[in-house]
């Protein structure tokens, strides 16, 4: 038999909103695509970029921080053509 325990009050889940609840304007850096397959690939190129970037585009290190394999990511970076930058602007 399973016991189920009720949480006080100030320990539930938070509410869920309604769209029209949201602010808006907080919504400048959304992204503007049609699909979900076109929002989780702009997602995933992001957070690739912003681990690239702060791993100095090292990949091995840049794949451990992420959990993924360095060939998998190397494979992502080719599919979304990111390129490191100069070493010089590093």
């Amino acid at each position: 038999m399973i016991r189920a325990t009720m949480l006080p009050p100030d320990q539930s889940a938070p509410q869920m909103m309604h769209t029209s609840q949201v602010d808006q304007s907080s919504d400048s850096g959304a992204l503007d695509v049609d699909s979900f397959h076109e929002a989780r690939d702009a997602f995933e190129r992001h957070f690739l970029l912003r681990h690239l970037e702060k791993n100095e585009w090292n990949v091995s290190r840049t794949a451990a921080d992420i959990g993924m394999e360095r060939s998998q990511l190397h494979r992502k970076i080719k599919s979304f053509g990111l390129m490191a930058p100069d070493k010089e602007s590093l």
